[in-house]
C-alpha cells in the first residue's frame, strides 16, 4: 500500500459525510454554507473545532470558486488523499474463503461514469477497482457522483493492465470481459467465486490485448434494440448477478480507519452510536425486536430467507463452480475453443 500524502478537495453532501464517518483523521479543512451546516454538518464542525482544524462558513459563490464546480451541494473538504494499492500489496492482504470480485477498467475515463461505477461497486461489495489511471477515480467530480461509495472501495493502480490480469489469474482469479461478440449470456453459467470483471470504454470496448488473456466473454442479454448499455449501467447488472449468486459479506473496516478514540467520537455519534452505550437498534419493516416479544407458537413464517447459501441457483444448478474454463496466464485455452453461448 502506498502512503497517501497528497491533498485533494472533495465536495457533495453524501461524499463528504461518508468521508467524515470513515476517515475523520484525514480531513484538513472544510468550507460549508450556513444551510448545509444546519442540515447536515453540525457534528463535523464540532469535530473540527475539537481537533483545532479550520472550517469556514462560505457562501455559494465562494464554494463554487473553491471547488471549481457549481455542483458542490454546499460543502467542500480538503483531505489527505486515500491510498492506492499495488496489486501485490492488495493480494497479500486477502483472506481466503470468501467470494471476491474485482472490477478492471479498460479505458473508462468519464468522471460521471467512474463515479456511478464506484457507487454500484460499493453497493454490491466489490473488493477493489483495478485501473491504469487511479487518479481519475479520485477526482472531485467522480467522488461526488459516487455519493459516498468512493470511501468503501479500494483502488488498485497498475501501469500494465494485461500483466496485472495475468498476476490475478495466477492467484486463482477468473477473468471475464464484457463483449457482444462470441459471448455467453451472463445468466447461462454460474460465476466463479474469485472473479475479475473487465469493463471497456463504451465506444471501443475492451482492447484486443486484454481480450487475448481473458478466460471468457459475457454479454447481458436484451432486446438488441440498442447497441449497448452505458458502462456504469452494465456494471450494475453484472455485479447484481454476482451478488445474487455469492452474497458477498460486509467488508471489514478499512485498514487506516480511525481507532475508537476521542478523534472518532463525533463520526460515531453521527453514525447513530449513543455516547454512553451501544448503537441504536434499527428496526426494519416486519422485523421483531425484544420488546415485540416472541413469535406465537404455530405462527406463520415471515417468508424471509435465512441468508445462508444453499449451493444452488434458483434453477437448481450448483453455483460454487464456474462455467468458464480458465486459460493459462499466457492466454492459451486448455482443450480447444469454448462453446458459444
Amino acid at each position: 500500500m502506498s502512503k497517501a500524502k497528497a491533498e485533494r478537495k472533495i465536495y457533495g453532501i453524501n461524499a463528504c459525510q461518508s468521508f467524515y464517518q470513515r476517515f475523520p483523521e484525514r480531513i484538513i479543512r472544510a468550507w460549508i454554507t450556513e444551510e448545509a451546516a444546519k442540515i447536515s454538518f453540525g457534528p463535523l464542525m464540532k469535530f473540527l473545532a475539537q481537533e483545532k482544524r479550520a472550517y469556514h462558513l462560505a457562501d455559494e459563490a465562494e464554494l463554487e470558486r473553491v471547488t471549481d464546480s457549481s455542483h458542490h451541494e454546499g460543502v467542500c473538504l480538503l483531505v489527505q488523499e486515500l491510498p492506492v494499492f499495488t496489486p501485490e500489496g492488495w493480494l497479500a492482504g486477502l483472506k481466503p474463503g470468501k467470494p471476491l470480485c474485482v472490477l478492471a477498467l479498460d479505458g473508462v475515463s468519464n468522471p460521471h461514469n467512474l463515479g456511478a461505477i464506484m457507487r454500484v461497486a460499493a453497493h454490491f461489495g466489490v473488493s477493489a477497482i483495478l485501473t491504469t489511471n487511479p487518479q481519475a477515480l479520485r477526482s472531485g467530480s467522480a467522488i461526488r457522483t459516487a455519493e459516498g461509495g468512493a470511501t468503501h472501495v479500494m483502488v488498485m493502480g497498475t501501469d500494465n493492465l494485461v500483466k496485472t490480469l495475468n498476476l490475478l489469474k495466477k492467484n486463482e482469479f477468473t477473468v471475464l470481459a464484457t463483449s457482444s461478440h462470441e459471448s455467453r449470456s451472463l445468466y447461462d453459467a454460474p460465476l466463479p467465486t474469485r472473479l475479475v470483471l473487465v469493463m471497456g470504454e463504451e465506444q471501443t470496448g475492451v482492447s484486443k490485448a486484454v481480450l487475448q488473456v481473458v478466460d471468457g466473454r459475457i454479454v447481458i442479454a436484451g432486446t438488441s434494440w440498442v447497441e449497448s448499455l452505458n458502462v456504469s449501467v452494465a456494471t450494475g447488472v453484472l455485479l447484481s448477478e454476482f451478488w445474487r449468486q455469492h452474497r458477498i459479506p460486509r467488508r471489514e473496516p478499512a485498514p487506516d480507519a480511525a481507532p475508537a478514540t476521542t478523534t472518532a467520537e463525533a463520526p460515531r455519534r453521527a453514525a447513530g452510536t449513543r455516547p454512553g452505550g451501544g448503537a441504536r437498534q434499527e428496526r426494519r419493516p416486519g422485523e421483531r425486536t425484544r420488546k415485540s416479544g416472541p413469535r406465537p407458537a404455530g405462527g406463520k413464517s415471515s417468508g424471509k430467507s435465512s441468508g445462508k447459501p444453499t449451493g444452488k441457483s434458483p434453477g437448481g444448478k450448483p453455483v460454487g463452480k464456474s462455467g468458464f474454463k480458465a486459460k493459462s496466464a499466457a492466454g492459451k485455452k486448455p482443450g480447444g475453443k469454448p462453446k458459444r453461448g
